[in-house]
């Protein structure tokens, strides 16, 4: 059973959340932990294998930025860090991709430990870029970002199509969960984790301020409710808005990446996209029902649009094609309610 927790922030919640991972590093036993962290450049942030806790004081889990779904350097770490204690920061389509992978049985994490934290959303890279010029710095533009997450965010039409359409911006699939959406983040953020007996283990009795107050947990769930229901209207508007020659189902997208472009950059960023077919002209059953294992699979992280260099709303055109893969399954189910279907 979940437990949640109260972790005081004093007017600093990303340092509260910095000082937390550092004590949780020691507890926890931990020989590393991916997390975002500032590139020395000071104009990004990016998933990055910290193997020195005092190296946190760079971590920003909260940074408005993706560019990358860090499940795809998982699958790299595992095989380099076999037996490592290791913790992950991860955003929630992140922990979805990442949770896919395991379940393919492909990635076995074995003691590794996944942290999730509330997305407040992220912006498109170039808007990003000059927000971070305008602020000073990308911890001024986090601390920014931080102060409306009591309302679950600034205005969504500056995000990132992909965060505008998404319906599940909490923290999930995690081992614990550092919570944002909803609370005055100034004074407290909530610590949740999934089970009594992670809580005990990690100590959280210590690592926090004590078991959180019910209302704290009902305004967060109230908070996330309203964001769902305005996130749901976009998704329906933006896929509305989808150009009538956009591929509207599984074979047409994959004739319209063979014959996009030769970099396939869409495919190369996507976090579940295994490399086990290549999109062809040509179509063919098994090219269709592995085109559509891996639609399926699509986490929404909007990484393949981002990579596009043609900028293609790719992540309302699989959202689209995979509603029709859900409706012509239903559809079939209605026709063979008993699985006869020859």
């Amino acid at each position: 059973m979940k437990t949640t927790w109260l972790l005081n922030t004093d007017n600093d919640p990303l340092g509260a959340a910095r000082q937390f991972l550092q004590y949780l590093w020691v507890y926890a036993g931990l020989e590393g932990m991916l997390v975002p962290v500032y590139q020395a450049e000071g104009i990004g942030v990016t998933p990055s294998l910290v193997t020195n806790p005092g190296d946190l004081a760079r971590a920003d889990p909260f940074a408005p930025l993706v560019t990358v779904n860090s499940a795809k350097l998982v699958s790299h770490l595992v095989d380099s860090h076999a037996g490592a204690r290791i913790a992950m920061v991860m955003r929630p389509c992140e922990a979805r991709a990442l949770h896919w992978l395991v379940d393919q049985g492909g990635l076995s994490l074995g003691e590794w430990l996944v942290i999730g934290v509330d997305c407040l959303a992220s912006y498109p890279v170039m808007d990003f870029e000059w927000r971070v010029k305008k602020a000073g710095a990308v911890e001024s533009l986090t601390r920014e970002t931080l102060r409306f997450a009591r309302h679950g965010g600034v205005a969504p039409y500056r995000y990132r199509h992909a965060c505008q359409m998404c319906a599940f911006p909490a923290a999930q699939d995690a081992d614990l969960s550092l919570e944002l959406l909803g609370l005055p983040v100034k004074q407290h953020m909530l610590v949740t984790a999934r089970s009594q007996e992670i809580a005990r283990r990690l100590r959280l009795h210590e690592l926090t301020d004590g078991a959180a107050p019910p209302a704290f947990i009902s305004q967060r769930q109230t908070t996330l409710a309203g964001l769902t229901v305005r996130r749901q209207r976009a998704h329906e508007r933006m896929t509305q808005a989808i150009s009538a020659d956009a591929p509207a189902e599984v074979d047409s997208l994959l004739r319209h990446i063979a014959g996009c472009a030769p970099c396939l950059e869409c495919l190369h960023a996507c976090p579940v996209y295994a490399g086990d077919f290549m999109p062809s002209g040509d179509g063919g059953a098994e090219l269709s029902r592995l085109a559509k294992r891996w639609l399926q699979a699509c986490v929404a992280c909007g990484m393949c649009e981002e990579a596009c260099p043609r900028h293609l709303p790719l992540t309302a055109i699989i959202s689209r094609i995979n509603r029709h893969i859900q409706e012509a399954a239903l559809s079939a189910s209605d026709a063979y309610p008993l699985g006869i279907a020859s």
